[in-house]
């Protein structure tokens, strides 16, 4: 039974009810006092305040993960990133909070068997300008889908909004294939994604890394992967290269939309960075973790699982009844 945390309930600004979710733009959602010792669940009441700064807000987005782990021989450290998100209540007064990343950054494996995972940390700014590593414990019980393709992974996590300085992601923000074709997003339309950069991921301070590009293709088949049925991927020309895994993805719903002008930016997530091609393998996507050590030869075109595997995962049946349940514990 996850245990969840008693927060002051707030009223939601008015209107923002009423707003089309994936056409309200790149929002934070500001998080109240959380314990940094929270357990599996988080929960807290929402607020949505518009960004001044999107690219910087981004960037707030995303946290570092390390995880130290072992063959029973020899002892390895594999790095990825995550980002949060924040799915709502139905009556949109509370929110539980998700830590997010790729299945295989949660799991890590080397030369394809699996490595047993001693400690998990989470690296994220302190309001104090420093980064700080919070050790998640006891080790996280990643949530993943039955689909052994989709890799995504998932934890219920808030950490102290008081102590750290991080931006959620709205649940509306995932931007989803109706709602894709709907705003004209395709080949071509611009994207960038935050990440972690081994080369450099800052020595006191958090240093994500801003990358560019654009959508390459968005195929109607599944595409060749570390699964041998294939995975439910899109494909960026943009450069992802090791520990890039788990960035999300953002796309600008401004400008030119079905014979519209959206005169703002409104930004949303398409999904999450897992890997890249090389240029001398045949059709298999390399997963983009820092444990893998063979120098690959980077074509320069990026796979993305795309957001639709994401909110299904959210919305899972076990995954909603669990925060179903948690929100009904602090409504009576």
């Amino acid at each position: 039974m996850r245990c969840f945390r008693r927060i002051v309930e707030a009223k939601i600004r008015e209107g923002i009810r009423k707003a089309r979710p994936f056409l309200v733009g790149l929002f934070l959602i500001a998080q109240l006092a959380v314990s940094q010792s929270v357990p599996a669940g988080a929960i807290a009441p929402t607020e949505q305040v518009p960004l001044v700064n999107p690219v910087t807000e981004m960037k707030k987005t995303v946290v570092f993960l390390r995880m130290n782990c072992s063959d029973g021989v020899r002892s390895y450290i594999s790095e990825g990133t995550g980002f949060f998100v924040s799915v709502p209540s139905s009556d949109q007064k509370l929110f539980m909070g998700y830590l997010v990343t790729n299945r295989h950054v949660a799991f890590p494996k080397k030369d394809g068997k699996a490595l047993q995972v001693a400690q998990t940390f989470v690296r994220l700014s302190r309001r104090s300008g420093e980064a700080a590593e919070l050790p998640l414990t006891p080790s996280p019980k990643w949530i993943v889908s039955a689909d052994q393709s989709v890799d995504l992974a998932v934890f219920p996590l808030i950490p102290s909004s008081t102590i750290f300085d991080y931006r959620m992601i709205p649940f509306q923000m995932l931007l989803d294939e109706v709602h894709m074709r709907e705003n004209g997003v395709a080949e071509a339309q611009p994207i960038l994604f935050v990440g972690f950069f081994k080369q450099y991921p800052g020595v006191t301070h958090l240093e994500p890394i801003v990358r560019q590009g654009v959508i390459a293709m968005l195929p109607n088949e599944r595409i060749a992967g570390e699964d041998p049925t294939g995975s439910n991927l899109f494909l960026a020309d943009t450069h992802a290269f090791h520990g890039n895994s788990g960035s999300p993805v953002f796309t600008d719903l401004g400008g030119f939309r079905n014979g519209s002008l959206i005169m703002s930016s409104q930004y949303a997530v398409i999904g999450v960075i897992n890997g890249f091609f090389s240029e001398e393998s045949p059709l298999k996507a390399v997963e983009s973790s820092t444990l893998d050590t063979v120098a690959e030869s980077n074509s320069g075109v990026a796979t993305i699982v795309p957001s639709d595997e994401l909110i299904r995962l959210l919305n899972s049946s076990s995954v909603k009844a669990d925060r179903e349940t948690g929100f009904r514990s602090l409504q009576h």
